[in-house]
C-alpha cells in the first residue's frame, strides 16, 4: 500500500510510501518515530492505495525455460521469506511470518480498505484532470483551496509522478 508517512516529532518532511516502510527504521535502526498518516472513512476504518507488484513470463520470451524457473525461484517460500527485510514489501506467499519488528510499527494489508476499490477507471478518467488541478491548487499553490476530501490528497501524492509528467510534455 502506498501511504503518506511524516515522523511523530515532524523533523522530517513528508513522504509517500509503503505502509511497511516504517518498519524499515523500527528493523534496520529501532528507530520508532516514523508513523503512517492515513486517512480513516465513515467505518472508522483505515485507507490506502494499494499497489501489487507481480511478476510474469512475456509472451514469445527468448528463454521461456530459464524465465519459468526464475518465476519459481522467485515464488518459492525460501525467497518469499525474505521479502519483508530485503525488498520492506509484503510478501506474495501467505503464511509466511511477519518479523517482530514489523508487528509493532506497521500496518497489515487486512488492516487497510483499498481505495482502488473504491474508484473505477472511468471515475479516475473523468476526474483526473480536475483532481491534479484541485489537489495542485491547495498543496502546491495553495491559494484559496477548494475542500477536498482526504482521500484526494492522498491520491495526489500517490500519483505525484503523473503530476511531474503532466507538467514536462
Amino acid at each position: 500500500m502506498h501511504n503518506v508517512f511524516a515522523t511523530k516529532e515532524s523533523d522530517r518532511p513528508i513522504m509517500v510510501s509503503y505502509t511497511s516502510s516504517p518498519a524499515f527504521d523500527k528493523c534496520l535502526y529501532n528507530d520508532s518515530s516514523t508513523a503512517a498518516l492515513l486517512t480513516t472513512g465513515e467505518s472508522g476504518k483505515v485507507r490506502g492505495w494499494q499497489q501489487i507488484e507481480g511478476i510474469g513470463l512475456v509472451k514469445n520470451a527468448q528463454h521461456e525455460a530459464l524465465a519459468k524457473q526464475f518465476i519459481d525461484w522467485f515464488i518459492d517460500s525460501n525467497v518469499q521469506e525474505n521479502i519483508y527485510l530485503n525488498q520492506w514489501m509484503y510478501p506474495a506467499m501467505s503464511g509466511i511470518e511477519i518479523p517482530a519488528c514489523y508487528n509493532s510499527s506497521t500496518y497489515t494489508p487486512e488492516d487497510i480498505i483499498p481505495y482502488n476499490s473504491e474508484l473505477t477507471p472511468q471515475d479516475i478518467t473523468q476526474n483526473l484532470d480536475k483532481w491534479l488541478n484541485a489537489w495542485e491548487e491547495l498543496y502546491v499553490v495553495n491559494t484559496n483551496p477548494t475542500p477536498l476530501p482526504t482521500w484526494v490528497f492522498m491520491f495526489g501524492l500517490a500519483i505525484f509522478v503523473v503530476i511531474r509528467k503532466k507538467y514536462s510534455d
